[in-house]
């Protein structure tokens, strides 16, 4: 069997948390189904007097908000989860230093160029021509491994000439240490950068009040639950608390009363 590579692994985490996100849109489009569906159940059936009705809506909508959010918080813990196994790779990726594939007489050649422009560019008597041989060398080693070496070397490559180069030669030194610095990034080092940028928290759902999505899930599982889709662990836990939505606007304990708030407001001032 093959050995997955660095890139191949963090593709294949990538590739599971796009999968979790398509099943948040799958849970999306099933939650607002199935809640028309119970609701017009309730709202047909002949035995339910109009009060009856609303109490079993309500019912049903608490049942399907906290099945909602669980769902949703499972979804979000597992993508982040798959997040966190990609950039983790990632950061080895971007980390490590190119492999130096040379035989250790190239090596030593190699060095041995270095070396020789450093002392050309010392030495040179114009220096203007002097940054151009930086700039010719740098064109001429375009292996991964020799661009990451020139890259960590420049400093001191052109220190010698860079006080006295004027606007436009300083700019084209810069675009040549760019294209030093570009040419040390292999294409895994290039996708495990994009990998790095990727958010750690996934935002699911939008909750914008005029979106049509917001407003489909609003009706089903009421406006708190919809508000809080993107935080889904957070509003589990006031559930199970107990404490209400007035409880965290006055911030109230669970089941403390108005009247008990402001003694406590009185008491404290």
């Amino acid at each position: 069997m093959t050995k997955q590579t660095r890139k191949q692994l963090i593709e294949e985490f990538v590739g599971k948390s796009r999968a979790v996100r398509d099943k948040s849109k799958t849970l999306l489009h099933e939650v607002i189904r199935e809640g028309r569906r119970e609701y017009l159940e309730i709202q047909k059936n002949p035995r339910l007097s109009p009060e009856g009705k609303a109490l079993e809506k309500e019912d049903t909508r608490k049942h399907i908000n906290e099945q909602f959010l669980k769902h949703s918080a499972e979804l979000k813990a597992e993508y982040k989860r798959y997040i966190s196994m990609a950039k983790d790779l990632a950061r080895e990726v971007v980390a490590a230093p190119p492999t130096n594939n040379m035989t250790e007489a190239q090596n030593a050649a190699f060095e041995a160029s270095v070396s020789d422009l450093k002392a050309r560019v010392l030495l040179h008597p114009h220096p203007a021509k002097a940054a151009q041989l930086v700039s010719d060398f740098v064109r001429s080693n375009k292996d991964e491994y020799k661009s990451f070496v020139i890259a960590q070397q420049f400093h001191s490559i052109v220190a010698p000439v860079i006080s006295t180069l004027g606007a436009e030669q300083k700019a084209t030194l810069l675009q040549t240490y760019e294209a030093a610095h570009k040419g040390s990034i292999s294409e895994e080092k290039a996708y495990a950068q994009q990998v790095l940028e990727m958010q750690d928290e996934p935002r699911f759902y939008q909750t914008a009040h005029d979106n049509p999505y917001f407003m489909e899930l609003r009706a089903i599982i009421g406006r708190r639950g919809a508000e809080q889709a993107n935080e889904p662990e957070k509003e589990l836990a006031r559930l199970q608390s107990g404490v209400t939505v007035e409880d965290e606007m006055f911030g109230r304990e669970p089941a403390q009363t108005v009247e008990e708030t402001e003694t406590e407001q009185l008491t404290e001032e």
